[in-house]
């Protein structure tokens, strides 16, 4: 499996992969208004409360104006404790500052959180994801970096292993 990942992985970025063309800047082409962003990260943790965990996320923008874009955002969770829980909201980025092969933003989104707790019953609710990140342009489509976030949660309903938290990810990114 880790092998098909890693051709998968290896074949996108080859794909992505354009030739820059001398004087060529990377964020003029990448971060643009009318362009697109795939992307995801993902983190692994461990807490008193919960033990171990994965957690995730996967969306897509697009750049309604330079260095704006706005998309959705799916998040996924799973605690060792077999709590489980999966989100889905919308996501707005800034890219506030710029050179030719960085980039900084903040961001912002808001998700409605499903899952199932520990003993068997549903879960809901309502939170947000506050980040600020840095991204590391490999090639003018390709980026990869941390994100430094905060999530916290507006209304709980039966999903006390959702508590608010800092964390840091690693994220991948596609621009096209």
């Amino acid at each position: 499996m880790k092998a098909i990942f890693s051709v998968l992985l290896f074949v996108i970025i080859i794909q992505f992969n354009d030739a820059r063309a001398e004087g060529e800047d990377w964020q003029e082409k990448s971060i643009k208004e009318g362009n697109w962003n795939l992307g995801g990260g993902g983190m692994l943790a461990y807490d008193t409360y919960n033990g171990g965990r994965a957690s995730g996320a996967l969306g897509a923008q697009y750049f309604v104006a330079d260095n704006l874009s706005l998309g959705i955002l799916t998040s996924f969770y799973y605690f060792k404790s077999n709590n489980h829980a999966l989100g889905l909201g919308p996501k707005a980025t800034y890219y506030f500052y710029e050179t030719e092969k960085k980039a900084f933003y903040v961001s912002q989104s808001i998700g409605f959180y499903w899952g199932e707790n520990s003993v068997g019953a549903s879960t809901h609710a309502v939170g947000g994801q506050t980040s600020v990140g840095f991204e590391h342009f490999f090639t003018s489509n390709v980026s990869f970096g941390p994100e430094l976030r905060y999530q916290y949660y507006l209304d709980k309903n039966n999903a006390s292993t959702l508590k608010n938290e800092t964390a840091v990810l690693l994220n991948f990114n596609l621009f096209f």
